[in-house]
């Protein structure tokens, strides 16, 4: 019994013994196995170069035409002819519509009568202007002269004959009647002096001046309505002209509110617009952070999305120094467009530079990552993804600049760079070559 008992703790103890072995057997990795490799990211990378970058400050406004003439004629009647309708191009002086003139033209013959009338009434006051002191009035002058001589020598005469008398008379050789005769005849030869002077005086004096004064207050009437004919007639010429109504300006008949043999009349408004869109323009309202940086002939990008991607090239034609109720200040920006492709009343986004940098690295937005306030990039050094800090400058939303932290011509990871972290393998592809 005790032997058996023997045999059976041997057997227990050699198949404890064998499982433990067998254990241990299968858990132990084989001498010759290999590591298992690790997992490789695959990224897009670009080299870092010196480029250039700029911030902008955008504002947005409608285009128009530099230039825009709304025609109204002064001149209402019924329209006879239209010659020009939407679209069409005009020249300046170009006639765009006719307005009936009949009245006109025969108030002007009516006045051509009354011109011709005047001119008659100056002529006729001219000539008797020139007969005031013509041969007419000097021979009045010179009988009134040589009537008054006559009545001088007369009284001279009869004042001699009346001394002599008188010392005859005082001698007792005439009577006193003779006396009385020779006194009366005196009496009578110094009243005719006296009336031959007044008349010279009134024709050689006198007269004249008053002729004078009277011819030439006709002649200043005659003239006068002459003028005020004149006047009329002027008034009437250009009535007429303005009944046809000419465009101010070269451009595009942008509206027509006129039809032939319908009555016009200026209170009905414009009878035509016309628009000069070889020069546009676009009006818009800057903050006070950037009315100090720009200029009057300052080049700015001016993209209207409507007409293409490409941005125009605008100058900045007017700056309001003075703010609006908003706070903000008006610019003009004046755009050639002589191709037409800028339409009126497009919106086109002014783009005006606020910072620009030259000969700096610039990346694409997306390659720079920011966490706890750290920039940062990931770089490919011989297919090890290195996290490398940076710090940067201006950020336009597409592209950052890059101050600090990379040195030019790193190939930094652009793509794929959101699930690395440092240390990891990567497989990187060159952006520009895959371009």
């Amino acid at each position: 019994m005790k032997k058996q008992s023997h045999w059976s703790a041997a057997i227990c103890v050699a198949l404890a013994v064998a499982v433990v072995c067998s254990g241990c057997s299968s858990s132990a990795e084989p001498a010759n196995a290999e590591p298992e490799e690790a997992e490789v990211v695959s990224v897009e990378v670009m080299p870092a170069k010196l480029g250039e970058i700029q911030s902008e400050f955008l504002y947005s406004g409608k285009v128009k035409p530099v230039e825009e003439a709304n025609v109204v004629s002064t001149v209402g009647g019924t329209v006879q002819e239209v010659y020009y309708q939407v679209g069409d191009h005009v020249d300046k002086d170009a006639t765009l519509f006719q307005v009936g003139t009949e009245d006109i033209e025969n108030n002007l013959e009516v006045l051509n009568a009354q011109l011709a009338a005047a001119q008659a009434s100056v002529k006729s006051a001219q000539t008797s202007l020139e007969l005031v002191n013509g041969a007419t009035m000097q021979s009045q002058i010179q009988s009134a002269k040589a009537g008054l001589e006559q009545a001088e020598i007369a009284y001279n005469d009869m004042k001699t004959t009346y001394e002599n008398n008188k010392q005859l008379y005082e001698a007792g050789i005439i009577s006193k009647s003779d006396m009385d005769q020779t006194e009366t005849g005196l009496k009578n030869a110094e009243i005719a002096y006296n009336q031959a002077k007044e008349s010279y005086d009134l024709i050689a004096n006198q007269m004249p001046a008053e002729n004078l004064r009277k011819a030439q207050d006709g002649l200043a009437a005659a003239q006068a309505n002459e003028k005020a004919v004149r006047a009329q007639m002027a008034s009437a010429e250009k009535t007429l002209r303005d009944a046809t109504v000419k465009s101010p300006i070269s451009g595009v008949v942008t509206a027509c509110n006129v039809t032939a043999g319908t009555m016009y009349s200026s209170a009905a408004g414009a009878a035509f617009t016309v628009s000069d869109t070889s020069r546009v323009y676009i009006d818009v309202n800057v903050s006070e952070e950037l009315i100090n940086r720009i200029a009057v002939g300052q080049s700015v990008d001016v993209k209207v999305s409507a007409v293409s991607d490409t941005p125009f090239t605008g100058k900045i034609d007017r700056i309001n120094p003075a703010a609006g109720q908003t706070g903000t200040y008006n610019v003009k920006i004046v755009l050639d467009n002589a191709d037409g492709q800028l339409k009126s009343g497009m919106f086109g986004e002014v783009h005006f530079v606020n910072e620009r940098h030259e000969n700096v690295i610039v990346l694409p937005r997306d390659a720079v990552l920011t966490s706890d306030d750290q920039s940062y990039v990931f770089v490919n050094e011989e297919g090890v993804a290195r996290k490398v800090e940076v710090t940067t400058g201006i950020d336009t939303g597409e592209q950052v600049e890059v101050t600090t932290g990379l040195a030019e011509n790193s190939s930094v990871v652009i793509k794929g760079q959101s699930f690395l972290t440092d240390g990891d393998v990567i497989e990187a592809s060159d952006s520009e070559k895959e371009a």
